[in-house]
């Protein structure tokens, strides 16, 4: 494959991973309104640890989890601010 369909497909790659956090943030928003209607907690923290337990199985090569951990531990901060607002 040339370098250009490489870049071709990493920009579809890209623009896939931001639909699916964009479509990730959309489901938190509703959890965020399901809890705040129900009068629970909005921060469960057991999630982050499960997420990052789950991924970690799922992660294969050539990304390892210990790569993928910071952009993680970001999401979750993320959801609260958007949760937030």
């Amino acid at each position: 494959m040339s370098i250009e369909k490489h870049r071709k497909a990493i920009d579809k790659i890209d623009a896939e991973i931001v639909k699916r956090l964009n479509d990730r943030t959309r489901h938190v928003l509703e959890i965020g309104k399901a809890k705040i209607a129900n009068g629970e907690e909005i921060y469960a923290p057991h999630r982050e640890s499960d997420l990052l337990r789950r991924l970690k199985k799922a992660t294969p090569a050539p990304l390892p989890m210990t790569r993928c951990r910071p952009f993680i531990a970001r999401l979750c901060p993320a959801r609260l601010r958007c949760r937030r607002r």
